[in-house]
């Protein structure tokens, strides 16, 4: 196939992002392996994202607010190219997702939020919560 110019999918590390939060400190020995701790560190070791580029709220900083506080300091840096990931590890109900304020941080809010401020053309959202789906709905 000569003559077919062929284009890597690869994500960029300089105009990828990533929002990570974690409120399950109840698991907190798997998530050094599998959860938010776990994706924190391979990005920031393996991946070259760049540390301004990466969010991660965790535990006891997990309020509604500092989410959302944390969320648009992130968006704000994106521009027209960019990529953001959202990763939530956590507990979930058909209308959102748990923080540890016990405040429901809603999908619609959540979707609201990114369409509002985020500059870039893709955002990924990777919830491992229960309800996970209704995100979509």
């Amino acid at each position: 196939m000569s003559g077919i110019l062929r284009r890597s999918i690869t994500l960029s590390p300089k105009s990828t992002f990533f929002f990570i939060v974690g409120v399950c400190a109840e698991w907190e020995s798997k998530r050094d392996l599998l959860g938010d701790k776990a994706l924190a560190k391979v990005l920031r070791q393996s991946c070259s994202i760049p540390e301004e580029h990466i969010c991660h709220i965790k535990d006891g900083q997990a309020t509604k607010s500092n989410i959302q506080n944390g969320l648009k300091r992130l968006l704000n840096q994106t521009c027209v190219g960019d990529t953001l990931e959202i990763y939530f590890g956590g507990h979930g109900v058909p209308q959102g997702v748990g923080t540890v304020d016990g405040k429901l941080w809603k999908y619609v809010e959540i979707i609201q939020q990114v369409e509002k401020q985020f500059g870039g053309d893709r955002a990924v959202f990777l919830f491992d919560t229960c309800h996970a789906g209704w995100l979509g709905m």
